[in-house]
């Protein structure tokens, strides 16, 4: 196994492959009038399996193939034209990066604000700050994406937001700015800064053998982004951030 240093525990991640493994094998796939939210489980359970084949070191044929499922679900659920919230758009559009699904990448980096706005869920206005400053980032707009994440630091800069919630979004920002504005320097101390802050949610004891706590697929496609579309090679060391080989 990968050698992660919160330390998950192999045979019970052993165990939740073979569980998840199953539950994807047998859903019943594509039907009229399915719903988004069975999609949804569907990329995460996929993308859960790509993170749990990469941690237990099978072949890479494996693990692709479970991250192309889990973009292909993210991209049924977007087809069901339901609204979304900022952090379920910023997961769906970083598969699309990582797999190189460049239809739903510009899809989704097209969408308005609204469209990730989800009446029935509250999210501090730093996670849609930093969607849409990732969401400019795709769209190649540097100058746009400097100004969302400019504007969710100064709303956390005046105290408005609570502590784990900065602990999240505060790195996002960052990596978004730097990006933004060329500062190669910068965006490696971020990148790092985002690593250690993902490795601390991780080794939290609930999450500790969470197959989603495996891979940073937000950290990865923001990493891709920079060097594909920006020329910022960053070549982050975390195990976390598998930026070769993968996909």
């Amino acid at each position: 196994m990968k050698p992660f240093p919160h330390e998950p525990d192999e045979a019970a991640l052993t165990v939740r492959l073979a569980e998840d493994r199953q539950k994807v094998e047998s859903l019943p796939g594509d039907a009229p009038g399915r719903k988004a939210a069975y999609y949804d489980e569907a990329s995460r359970l996929a993308f859960g399996l790509a993170g749990l084949t990469y941690a237990l070191e099978h072949p890479l044929a494996e693990i692709k193939s479970y991250a192309v499922f889990a973009t292909r679900y993210a991209n049924q659920a977007v087809s069901c034209d339901e609204l979304l919230d900022p952090v379920t758009f910023q997961r769906y559009l970083s598969l699309a990066v990582w797999t190189y699904d460049t239809n739903l990448r510009y899809r989704l980096a097209d969408f308005t604000r609204d469209r990730f706005t989800n009446p029935a869920l509250t999210f501090d206005e730093v996670y849609y700050r930093s969607a849409e400053a990732m969401a400019e980032l795709a769209r190649k707009r540097p100058q746009m994406a400097v100004e969302a994440a400019e504007s969710g630091s100064k709303r956390i800069t005046r105290g408005l937001v609570s502590t784990p919630v900065v602990n999240r979004i505060a790195p996002l920002l960052r990596v978004a700015e730097c990006m933004g504005r060329g500062d190669l320097a910068g965006l490696r101390g971020a990148v790092s800064e985002r690593s250690t802050q993902f490795l601390r949610a991780a080794s939290v004891e609930a999450s500790r053998n969470d197959p989603e706590s495996l891979i940073d697929v937000v950290g990865l496609a923001l990493v891709r982004i920079a060097a594909v579309d920006y020329g910022l090679s960053v070549e982050p060391k975390s195990l976390f951030l598998p930026v070769t080989g993968l996909v």
